[in-house]
């Protein structure tokens, strides 16, 4: 198995461009098409029409089959348009990797203010702008914004109508078009981090009583019959997310029994407590999870179904 490999950074020691941090996150090699072959009965080579392996070019290793309608994009081709949302927030590259031998690559950038919840000291919920993409043909390039609850260290997105949380590029031959078009639509990513603003303390704003609790556990749960005819399994991750409510990190005085530790109780079951598919051999999949995967879904459909048992 190939191990991955992901590096952090303090803020005042992280590059501020883009290809400053591919060379400290070591993902400054490039990606090229090459056609793929197979032997005949005979032993001769023979070329397979309309399929393709894309290889990293500094190790000639080889990601992934795509179909011939596929095109790369490059690792450092983002760099002017992430750069250009970057130097406005006066942000940092403080985190960076990829996914198995470069199949996906991620960085993050952090903002260098951060949200406060209202009548907490503590509570800080810091911005970020997430860039990942894959060569593998599994997804498009993604550029988003998402968020990170310094208190207990919760990852998490907001699914907000308010405001857009990300520009997807898909790999076609248009790709360069729709790059120089991301340009516009990527600074509405700062108007999303002050809506997240807006909504945390919203949600703090208001009571959440164990019996909207309960109720919204069963929906995040899926749970069809009665509490006492669940799986056990199923009734110990409500338990857990219901310690978090009443006692999770960063849980006082100030925002207990609110929607905020209702949400807050779940996103912080999502990053810690939720099983991960294959957690156990690949340290970056629970990282995977919580920025492309089921976590990411998992924390979306909390905020979605805490505003709905809160009326909101």
């Amino acid at each position: 198995m190939l191990i991955p490999t992901r590096k952090e950074m303090k803020f005042s020691e992280a590059p501020s461009t883009f290809n400053d941090a591919l060379l400290a996150y070591d993902l400054s090699w490039e990606v090229g098409l090459r056609p793929i072959f197979t032997a005949d009965k005979d032993g001769q080579l023979k070329q397979i029409n309309g399929y393709r392996s894309v290889n990293r070019l500094d190790t000639d290793s080889p990601l992934s089959v795509v179909g011939s309608k596929y095109e790369v994009v490059q690792n450092n081709r983002c760099a002017d348009i992430v750069d250009e949302v970057v130097k406005g927030v006066n942000g940092k590259y403080v985190n960076g990797g990829l996914f198995g031998n470069g199949e996906k690559i991620f960085m993050q950038v952090m903002f260098p203010n951060s949200i406060r919840l209202r009548g907490s000291k503590d509570d800080e919920i810091k911005k970020y702008l997430t860039f990942v993409t894959s060569h593998d043909g599994t997804s498009p390039t993604v550029i988003g914004a998402s968020n990170v609850r310094v208190f207990c260290l919760n990852s998490f997105l907001m699914c907000l109508k308010e405001a857009r949380r990300d520009v997807r590029i898909r790999h076609t031959s248009n790709a360069e078009v729709r790059l120089t078009d991301a340009k516009d639509i990527l600074q509405t990513m700062v108007s999303y981090h002050a809506q997240v603003e807006v909504k945390v303390n919203q949600l703090a704003a208001v009571r959440f009583t164990d019996a909207m609790m309960n109720e919204t556990l069963r929906k995040m749960f899926d749970a069809k019959v009665p509490n006492h005819e669940l799986p056990t399994r199923t009734l110990n991750n409500m338990n857990t997310v219901l310690e978090h409510f009443a006692n999770g990190r960063g849980i006082d005085q100030s925002n207990r029994g609110t929607a905020y530790a209702a949400w807050n109780s779940l996103t912080e079951y999502a990053n810690w407590d939720k099983v991960v598919k294959n957690q156990k051999d690949d340290p970056m999949a629970r990282t995977e999870s919580l920025l492309i995967g089921s976590g990411a879904e998992f924390n979306l459909r909390a905020l979605s179904v805490v505003e709905q048992v809160a009326g909101l």
